[in-house]
Formats: C-alpha cells, sequence, structure tokens
C-alpha cells in the first residue's frame, strides 16, 4: 500500500522544508543529549505504577544553569548525566535552539520558555554566574527568604503561572523554603498546537481502554482516517501525528498486543527513538485516540541522584561558582529540592502542555534542630525487618534519674555494667520520695504491683 492513498483520507505529513529548519533549530549534539537525558528518566520513573508526564527540556534546561554553577566532581557528575562534557559552553548550546525553536513554533502555534532566579537578599552572586543566568532571561529577583519565605514561595509560584499560562500552579509546596534557603531557579515551559488534520468532535465515541493489570475502563475515543508517517516492529507499532506548520509532533508507541507496556519501557532510548522515526512511512490509517488530560508531579532529587549526580544533593557539593563558598562552609550550597509539576490536555483540536522545574538550593549552616520538647511516640524497631521491638510514648510523665515514672505508679528499667547480664530495678515515684529495689535478673513478668 506504500504510495496508494485513498481518496477518503487525508495525507498528513509535515514539509520537509519545516523539518529541515526544526532540525537545524535544535542541533544534533543537544538534541541528543536531551533526548538521551529523557530516555534515562523515564525509565527511572517508569517504575511507579500510574500515569506519567513531564517535561525533560525543562528539567535539562535549568539544571545545565545550575552546573555552569557547580565545579569539581559536582561540575563533572552533573555534566554527564547531562550529556553536556563535550561542550565547551553548554548553557549557550541549550539556550540558543530553544530561543530558535520558541520563533519558529511561534507561528502557527504557542511555544513559551522561560527561566527565573530568585535570591535571598544578602547572598551575593559571583558575576560570572549572574552574567550566565542573565543570557538564557534568568535575572535574579532578590527575596527574603528568612523572614517572608511565604512571601518569596508565592512570587515564585505567581511566575511558574503565569508562563505556563495558569496550567501549572504551587510549583513550590508550602513549608519547602525556610530560613536556609538561598537560591531558587527554575524554568518554565508552555505549548500549544492544533492537529494538522484535527479529529471530528462528532466522530468522538466511549470505548473500552485495556488495563494492563486486568479489567477495561470507558474513556473517550477521537476517531478519524488519516494517513500519517507510521513503523511497526517485532515490539511495537508508532505513529505520528504532527501540529501545524511548526515542525512538533506527537509519536505514540502502542505495544504489540500480547506485550506489556513494560518491554517498551525496557528499550526505550534516544536510539530507538531516532530508529523508530527513521523507518516511519505515510500510510492510510483508521486512527482511534483517547481524548485524555493528565497532571503529575515530583520532586526528583532520589531520581536524579540515581541518574549521577549525587554529590550535588550532599554536603560536599561544590556550587562555589553560585556565591564563592566552597563545600563545608556555613554558606556553602547543595540542591534540597528538584521539583517538578506537568500538565498535558489532548483533545479533538490538538494539545496543550505545561511544565514547571524549580531547583532549590540550601546554605549548609547550622543543622537542623530537632528538639523533642513535647509529647512524642516512639518506637524501637529491627532495621533489617522492620519489626518492632517496643513502642511507647512519652506524654506527661516526670522525668526522674532518666527514667519516666507518673506520681504513684512503678516503672522497670534494666540496669548492667562492664559487659554483666543487666539485673532488674522497679522504681515508684511518689511526693515524698523515690524507692528503688532490685528484683531477680530472670523473671516472669505478668502484671506490676506494689513491692
Amino acid at each position: 500500500m506504500r504510495g496508494v492513498i485513498s481518496a477518503r483520507h487525508r495525507v498528513v505529513s509535515s514539509p520537509p522544508s519545516q523539518v529541515r529548519h526544526a532540525q537545524a533549530a535544535l542541533s544534533r549534539t543537544v538534541a541528543d543529549a536531551n533526548n538521551a537525558f529523557a530516555a534515562a528518566i523515564y525509565r527511572q520513573l517508569c517504575h511507579h505504577p500510574g500515569n506519567i508526564f513531564l517535561s525533560p527540556l525543562s528539567i535539562h534546561a535549568i539544571l545545565t544553569l545550575a552546573q555552569t554553577g557547580a565545579s569539581g566532581d559536582t561540575a563533572t557528575q552533573m555534566r554527564d548525566m547531562l550529556g553536556l562534557r563535550s561542550l565547551d559552553d553548554p548553557l549557550s548550546a541549550v539556550v540558543d535552539p530553544l530561543e530558535a525553536l520558541k520563533s519558529e513554533v511561534s507561528a502557527n502555534g504557542e511555544l513559551a520558555v522561560a527561566n527565573g532566579i530568585w535570591v535571598h537578599d544578602g547572598m551575593t552572586l559571583r558575576s560570572e554566574f549572574e552574567a550566565a543566568a542573565a543570557s538564557c532571561g534568568a535575572r535574579a529577583t532578590l527575596v527574603d527568604f528568612h523572614r517572608r519565605s511565604d512571601a518569596a514561595r508565592a512570587l515564585i509560584n505567581e511566575w511558574v503561572d503565569a508562563i505556563t499560562k495558569h496550567k501549572i500552579r504551587e510549583l513550590v509546596p508550602p513549608g519547602l523554603l525556610d530560613a536556609n534557603t538561598r537560591l531558587v531557579m527554575a524554568n518554565a515551559i508552555y505549548f500549544k498546537g492544533r492537529w494538522v488534520s484535527q479529529f471530528p468532535k462528532a466522530h468522538t465515541r466511549e470505548g473500552q481502554f485495556f488495563l494492563e493489570q486486568g479489567g477495561t475502563t470507558s474513556v473517550p475515543f477521537m476517531h478519524q482516517e488519516v494517513a500519517i508517517p507510521h513503523a511497526r516492529t517485532a515490539m511495537y507499532e508508532a505513529v505520528q501525528l504532527p501540529y501545524k506548520g511548526n515542525g512538533v509532533s506527537m509519536v505514540i508507541v502502542l505495544p504489540n498486543p500480547g506485550r506489556p507496556l513494560h518491554d517498551v519501557e525496557a528499550v526505550f532510548s534516544a536510539t530507538m527513538l531516532r530508529e523508530c522515526l527513521s523507518a516511519m512511512r505515510v500510510y492510510p490509517l483508521d486512527v482511534f485516540l483517547p481524548r485524555f488530560t493528565l497532571r503529575w508531579a515530583a520532586d526528583l532529587s532520589l531520581d536524579l541522584a540515581v541518574l549521577g549526580m549525587r554529590l550535588a544533593f550532599t554536603a560536599d557539593a561544590d556550587f562555589s561558582g553560585i556565591n564563592g563558598a566552597v563545600p563545608r562552609d556555613d554558606d556553602a550550597l547543595y540542591i534540597r529540592a528538584v521539583l517538578h509539576k506537568a500538565f498535558v490536555d489532548v483533545n479533538e483540536e490538538g494539545t496543550e502542555a505545561g511544565a514547571a522545574t524549580a531547583v532549590v538550593m540550601t546554605a549548609l549552616g547550622l543543622p537542623p534542630t530537632f528538639r523533642a520538647d513535647r509529647p512524642f511516640l516512639f518506637v524501637i524497631i529491627e532495621q533489617q525487618s522492620g519489626a518492632v521491638l517496643f513502642v511507647g510514648r512519652v506524654a506527661t510523665a516526670r522525668v526522674v534519674s532518666g527514667i519516666t515514672a507518673a506520681p504513684g505508679h512503678s516503672a522497670l528499667w534494666f540496669v548492667g555494667a562492664r559487659g554483666r547480664p543487666a539485673s532488674v530495678k522497679t522504681m515508684t515515684v511518689s511526693p515524698v520520695g523515690t524507692v528503688v529495689r532490685r528484683l531477680a535478673r530472670i523473671f516472669i513478668l505478668d502484671r506490676i504491683a506494689p513491692l
């Protein structure tokens, strides 16, 4: 059927000039680095159940800015994970093509990409880092994380909300920013595109979506007959749905019947995606696609550490290129959180998507205080199995000689010295004093009674 298109099917493919221009906008080196990172972070996250949606471009872009302030092994780990080690100027290599892509997509759709930095008033940025941030549109805004952390959080969230056209709200949750926060850098991205061939709304019908764990659920299926790029392998088939005039498209990879999605996810990579696109040919197809909306959010810190940038989240992190403070100084910076939120709505007309990533950086400073000065619960466990050996609470009892007891009641504790078996003592705390008696070393306790 190759080259034979039925008159009842519309032919949809991106004009070669647009495809070539889009390829030129994002250089192969940067695109490969972004795609390798996209596949790596997706494979790291796909073990979690349920839907997933994220913007690797947003995460990659803001971490590229963060790594410009990193030094030593911290910088090496970040550049290796981001695939930037071969680039002399990683930030320019990533930012400049994005600006070109924004201009291209805006001709027939919407694409907004922005960066921002919020700095604690009192911390001085190194001029080199400030210039690097300004080169990607991130001009420093002074805030007071110490006294007005909630106001700073609101300012950051309002900025994200505006860039994403109200699709990403509350990126930074309450309680995360505190007196030790020194810097937040964020990226926000928004996209809206219309299909070249839209799905007629009158053709949308309820249908059964087959769940991988068994069973079905009813969802609205959009439907159209259209000729689009298509590929089939022994593991999956894929289609490409282009958006109007901007060289951007959605690629849908569907496991072959009987194959779990995990099989495809396990081999998902930049190479696999490139080979999939290269194998595509335009075919007439009867396309059924669910209409869906997804929202997803996560702190990616642990996942990024697993992927290789471990030092950035520790007290040994070296971000001296940001404020000049070397590791273990009170003012030395490390990454406390990498927050990500994303939204997508796929419907008959096209797609609207938004995402934002925030890198929250904290000063090493003094360790957080843990002061047990109010009632608390405590548990003694065996760590490997998690088995509970003892459980208790400290409520209103008095403390005498390190032993907790309530007035008029008895308490038992063990006493041992120099490796000898512990003996058992009982103590009664009363308004007139404390009575202590030694009991047998081995005993069966079935109740506590006055002695």
